[in-house]
């Protein structure tokens, strides 16, 4: 079963962890609940916060 419950956790998830990530590197993206982060955001996100923490 999928419902609609589940992707909304599902972005919810997405988007604390982009905004989390976001925070970590100084980036404010400021996204709000109605814009999905794409796939292709929260990769570019989590590979700029690898990039970051492995050159300090």
């Amino acid at each position: 079963m999928h419902s609609k419950l589940d992707d909304s956790f599902i972005l919810n998830k997405n988007l604390a962890i982009v905004s989390l990530l976001t925070k970590k590197l100084g980036i404010n993206l400021n996204l709000s609940n109605n814009i999905q982060p794409s796939a292709i955001l929260i990769k570019y996100v989590a590979v700029q916060y690898e990039h970051v923490r492995t050159n300090k």
